[in-house]
């Protein structure tokens, strides 16, 4: 990602409305919508707003969301072992956007949605299924801490027999200023995901973590409650179950790890 920063709280949540109303259109006309409409209300009920259509200072956040969305990009660097051997892309998240609101209109955004987020959507070749996984977006709206928010969005992504995290890569994600092969992290900056951690555990999104048990630990364990909302299930997987670390320091597997055999009790 290049150019404008974008809003944890606001233009994440924005962009996701704009890719479930684009796809679910996508869906009912089988083709691809030139344009994509957000009702400013629905906008508004996701970020827990009270929507005016006549006031238009109620509608400047929204108008400012999109302007980072328009100047914030993709950049894709492909290399191959063949000429040519490196290809660089980049396009806008939105190739365009405008704002339509007042007292007499049912307000809404239009907006066209940039190449490359397009084609990230896109089922490849021998991949029958989609390249993406979804979110939910309205659970990750109402957590009201940024970093908190951050670790949920990342962890909803993961498949469910990943669950050992390096300690740099999360902070990375919370602070994309944090050098991710930094030889010493701070007590300050640990305590950073566990306060985020220990937010999500309390609103039942982790049921269980825990760090590798050093002063200076450089990863954690979590699962999440799509894996199971037992905290003793939770508790045992961190004990007993295999890992992707496991996973990865194989290089003859070619499997997921697999997950220990639990009751359903």
């Amino acid at each position: 990602m290049i150019g404008s920063r974008l809003n944890q709280s606001i233009d994440y949540p924005i962009l996701s409305l704009v890719i479930k109303n684009w796809l679910n259109e996508r869906k009912r006309s089988s083709s691809e919508p030139v344009s994509v409409f957000v009702s400013l209300q629905e906008i508004f009920d996701l970020l827990g707003k009270t929507y005016s259509e006549s006031r238009s200072q109620n509608i400047e956040f929204v108008i400012k969301s999109l302007n980072r969305l328009s100047t914030s990009a993709i950049l894709l660097t492909i290399k191959k072992n063949r000429k040519p051997y490196i290809t660089t892309e980049r396009s806008a998240l939105l190739a365009s956007s405008k704002t339509v609101y007042g007292e007499q209109a049912n307000g809404y955004i239009e907006v066209k949605i940039g190449d490359l987020l397009k084609s990230l959507y896109t089922p490849k070749d021998g991949h029958p299924f989609p390249p993406y996984t979804f979110m939910d977006v309205e659970s990750i709206a109402a957590v009201k801490s940024s970093n908190a928010q951050i670790l949920l969005r990342y962890l909803m992504t993961q498949r469910n027999d990943y669950i050992e995290f390096d300690i740099s890569l999360l902070l990375s994600l919370i602070d994309p200023t944090f050098i991710t092969n930094k030889s010493k992290i701070t007590k300050r900056e640990r305590e950073k995901i566990i306060k985020s951690l220990k937010k999500l555990v309390e609103l039942g999104h982790v049921t269980a973590y825990e760090t590798d048990k050093e002063s200076s630990w450089k990863s954690v364990k979590i699962i999440t409650s799509k894996v199971t909302e037992s905290k003793a299930e939770a508790e045992l997987i961190i004990r007993s179950g295999k890992t992707n670390r496991d996973y990865y320091k194989k290089s003859e597997a070619i499997q997921p790890a697999p997950r220990p055999n639990l009751s359903s009790q």
